[in-house]
């Protein structure tokens, strides 16, 4: 995973932990992001595979796609009475869905 961070400009890499309970990789944390795989995702996936997954979630990190996610979830929680705010964050996610495709 270091080979991937390095590659992508990254300073720090961050930590990778496994989850049982997961089923596709994820980001947790804002301040020190970490990256959750599944516990059998060494098992299932190619080599060659694993190290695209991991450059695409490192990718997110260094997007700072994580504290995007936290300030929309928070002005949410905040202001969950305006549906403008409710309207807005609909359009936030499908333009993210739009730039995975």
């Amino acid at each position: 995973m270091g080979r991937e961070a390095v590659r992508l400009g990254m300073s720090v890499t961050p930590a990778v932990a496994v989850c049982a309970r997961l089923t596709t990789p994820c980001i947790i944390g804002c301040l020190r992001p970490v990256l959750l795989l599944p516990a059998e995702f060494g098992t299932t996936v190619s080599p060659r595979d694993v190290g695209l997954v991991i450059a695409h979630e490192l990718a997110h990190i260094r997007r700072f796609d994580h504290l995007v996610n936290f300030a929309q979830r928070f002005i949410e929680a905040i202001l969950y009475f305006n549906p403008a705010i409710w309207a807005l964050s609909s359009l936030v996610r499908q333009e993210a869905r739009m730039l995975l495709r």
